[in-house]
């Protein structure tokens, strides 16, 4: 397989560098100490994990705090690695693991890539291996946390780790395929690298789903399928259009229960573990705010309330807010 086109800016996130030439040679790492490791795939790719704080020895939280990016806002000449969910991490002085997509390293172009890696590289399956591997090691689940693209790739994850993952998403695409056609048809044309004739016309969707040929996923397989992960806080904007056209698809067929609240607010939950906050957290494709999301990873960390509790007390909060 090709390896990646651009050199990464390690040096600027000031932190010890440690390379691994495979993903066994990382696992059978007698300890992992803090800093960004870079692992070294069959695919060709190099995946980059940042640690703070021994995240994984770490015994006080429920969970292993594990960010995902989302879109890297103006990528211009930009170089990743990428990480996010270091600045809350750090406000709640709590250890982290933060995953970088390799995929928006491919070309410059790419900012959004939800951590499919390339046709045929198998990335996918690489990635829930480490990660799971992760969990294994600590001997928690991780805390699986992003928004948006990152929140697609969150929820994947938690499909194939199952009882090894939990998540805290927001605003998530379901569908990648049906985010905004712009950075969908990059990630197209320099991640999958499709022929423009593939991804125009007016089934280009169709045309697309059909190269593919499920060699990656692209498309989640619905609300159903996170029934065994270990939890699930899905925060979504009632005025964002990812709720008609992502979660709404996601939940269909899923027979999870429904609660209505104030205004604008809805809860949908499978159990005490796995819910769905609609509300007016914040406007449109907005996350909500830092403040919230700090809040939540709290109290997920501790696991004295459950998910289905935490998205009631969200939909009386942030629901009532329509009505005023």
């Amino acid at each position: 397989m090709e390896a990646e086109k651009l050199v990464k800016d390690y040096a600027a996130w000031r932190v010890p560098v440690h390379e691994w030439g495979s993903p066994t040679e990382f696992r059978a790492a007698g300890s992992l100490p803090d800093g960004v490791h870079a692992i070294r795939l069959e695919s060709g790719l190099v995946l980059d994990l940042f640690l703070r704080g021994n995240p994984l020895t770490d015994s006080s939280h429920a969970h292993v705090l594990t960010f995902l990016a989302g879109a890297v806002t103006g990528r211009g000449s930009k170089a990743g690695p990428f990480f996010s969910g270091l600045g809350i991490a750090g406000g709640l002085d709590m250890p982290v693991v933060a995953v970088a997509d390799p995929g928006v390293d491919v070309d410059a172009a790419v900012n959004l890539a939800w951590y499919t890696g390339r046709l045929q590289d198998g990335f996918q399956a690489e990635l829930a291996s480490v990660l799971g591997g992760l969990a294994e090691r600590a001997g928690r689940p991780l805390l699986l946390v992003g928004g948006s693209g990152a929140g697609f790739a969150s929820l994947a994850l938690m499909e194939e780790l199952a009882e090894r993952a939990s998540g805290l998403v927001w605003n998530a695409q379901t569908d990648a395929l049906r985010y905004h056609p712009g950075p969908v048809r990059t990630y197209l044309s320099k991640v999958l690298g499709l022929a423009s004739s593939v991804y125009t016309g007016p089934d280009w969707i169709q045309s697309v789903e059909a190269r593919i040929n499920g060699r990656i996923q692209t498309r989640l397989d619905g609300a159903a399928a996170v029934g065994a992960s270990a939890g699930l806080l899905y925060l979504q904007n009632w005025s964002d259009w990812h709720r008609e056209n992502h979660l709404e698809p996601w939940l269909e067929g899923a027979e999870w229960d429904r609660q209505d609240g104030p205004g604008h607010a809805r809860v949908f939950s499978r159990d005490e573990s796995h819910a769905v906050a609609v509300a007016d957290f914040a406007e449109g494709h907005l996350p909500p705010d830092a403040e919230l999301l700090s809040e939540l990873i709290v109290l997920l960390q501790t696991g004295r309330q459950s998910q289905r509790s935490l998205a009631g007390d969200l939909a009386d909060r942030f629901g009532a807010k329509a009505t005023t």
